[in-house]
């Protein structure tokens, strides 16, 4: 039931001047005057004014007025309300100055300063203390149901606020296949600019890039970038890669911008793959506190063009060993951190090694034939975690991080707020509701985190960023599938409010 809160306003004045209110709210009334006249008459005597002498009184009778006056000829005359008897005659309250031979008043009673709004307050004219009354929305049921939530809304996914780190291979081979000399800086000869038509995998893909972080569609997303390998002399820990090159502190930078243009253009293809070490950089990433914004979700992408080649784990070539180690890695940050891996192959890669790689990473499931991609899983397989986008012709690239954005945040809800009082994150109600009137709602059950998610073979369910002190509601990648299934589905929360 909702509580109806009450609050009385006692209004209290101190050394209020006016009416010749006293400045000491416990001051005496003091004696009355003299009655006036001795008769038997019982008339009421006139308010005595400053400077006056009252009129005749009833001369036996006792007065019982609201104050007592402490000087009728004072040129100020102080009221002081009295609690008990009155001084003087049965007049209004004034006491005369001289009346004749009427015996003296009673002495007023000491004024009190009071609370419970049945007695007066010192100075207060009389008049009662004022009551506030409001209701505050508080909802008192003793359990949670959708009629007693504080909200009751429909959230229906739209974009979420994303930190991307993307991590691109620079190789020699992504110069593929036409090898093409810029003519325009003899140490650096498989160069190409950002706005050149070079049809090369390099260029195709450094176009892409730069497109997708100067589009509006990117807006209010963030990034960073660092490739691999980093330089000549970077090593296998991964350190090298855990701070960006753009920008080149470990934060990001907000999206759309032009900021990576220049790196994009400085850069050329002129390295091995050392993919352990570049995915040993997004471990670090993904385990540093600075990178988890709050109410942001952070996303790897990792786009490369070959097999591991450098800082490998299994030392013969084709170093085969090296993408079940990476699989476990990229769970592992799945796991411990919630950051998904999403993994973009070129023409050159192996994309069943991809897809081993890739299923680590618990990027979305996608069909084959998807957007204007239509060999997304290199596989040949109808669905796929990877994704192929050959030789980066037709802008493939950019329309598979399009897509993967909208896939990143199709799963991953804010928590809103609610006007009427702060979000219990213990009483929140997730549901599924089919598309077309395909059924009933459907409760999900919440689980401790993404470990939980993957034990049992990933039943599904929903669970917060951070249990502590939750920003966002995410749903368990099975779950997540199946709802990405329903273009028409719609998730809503049920929200119960503190002190409900």
């Amino acid at each position: 039931m909702s509580h109806a809160r009450t609050f009385t306003w006692l209004l209290l004045s101190s050394a209020v001047a006016y009416a010749g209110c006293s400045s000491d709210p416990l001051a005496d009334g003091g004696p009355g005057g003299d009655g006036a006249g001795g008769g038997s008459d019982s008339g009421s005597g006139n308010d005595a004014t400053a400077g006056d002498t009252g009129g005749d009184g009833g001369g036996n009778d006792t007065g019982s007025g609201d104050s007592a006056f402490i000087d009728g000829g004072d040129s100020t005359v102080n009221i002081v309300d009295g609690g008990g008897s009155d001084g003087g005659g049965s007049g209004d309250g004034a006491a005369f100055v001289d009346g004749g031979d009427g015996g003296d008043g009673s002495s007023g009673n000491d004024a009190t300063v009071v609370n419970d709004g049945a007695t007066d307050a010192a100075c207060d004219g009389g008049k009662s203390d004022v009551t506030f009354s409001f209701d505050t929305g508080i909802v008192d049921d003793g359990s949670f149901n959708p009629d007693a939530a504080c909200v009751n809304t429909s959230v229906i996914a739209e974009p979420a606020k994303l930190d991307l780190y993307f991590m691109f291979d620079k190789s020699t081979s992504m110069k593929e296949p036409t090898w093409t000399h810029d003519n325009v800086d003899p140490l650096r000869p498989w160069d190409c600019n950002i706005g050149q038509s070079v049809p090369d995998k390099w260029c195709r893909a450094i176009n892409s890039l730069s497109q997708y972080l100067n589009s509006p569609t990117a807006a209010g997303n963030s990034a960073a970038l660092q490739y691999f390998k980093v330089h000549d002399n970077a090593g296998c820990t991964g350190d090298e890669y855990a701070t960006p090159s753009v920008p080149s502190t470990k934060t990001f930078t907000t999206l759309p911008s032009n900021a990576f243009d220049t790196s994009l253009n400085a850069e050329y293809p002129a390295t091995n793959t050392p993919t352990i070490a570049a995915v040993r950089g997004l471990a670090k990433v993904a385990a540093d506190p600075i990178y988890h914004r709050v109410g942001r979700k952070l996303v790897n992408i990792l786009i490369t063009d070959g097999d591991p080649n450098g800082c490998n784990i299994d030392l013969v070539w084709p170093h085969t060993g090296d993408i079940p180690y990476i699989q476990g890695e990229l769970q592992a940050i799945y796991a411990s951190y919630n950051v998904q891996t999403y993994v973009i192959g070129m023409t050159g890669a192996t994309y069943a090694n991809l897809e081993t790689m890739a299923s680590g990473g618990n990027g979305a499931v996608h069909n084959n034939v998807i957007g204007s991609i239509t060999n997304a899983c290199g596989t040949g397989t109808s669905t796929c975690r990877h994704w192929n986008v050959g030789d980066g012709n037709n802008n493939a690239l950019l329309e598979a991080l399009n897509l993967i954005q909208k896939l990143a945040i199709s799963c991953s809800y804010a928590i809103p707020t609610s006007d009427a009082g702060l979000v219990d994150t213990a009483k929140i109600q997730v549901e599924y509701v089919p598309g077309t009137d395909a059924g009933a709602p459907q409760t999900l059950t919440k689980v401790s985190g993404v470990a939980a998610c993957l034990a049992d073979g990933g039943t599904g369910g929903w669970y917060y960023d951070n249990n502590a002190n939750p920003t966002s509601i995410n749903l368990c990648a099975t779950t997540c599938q199946s709802i990405e299934n329903d273009i028409a589905g719609k998730i809503r929360l049920l929200l119960g409010c503190q002190g409900s």
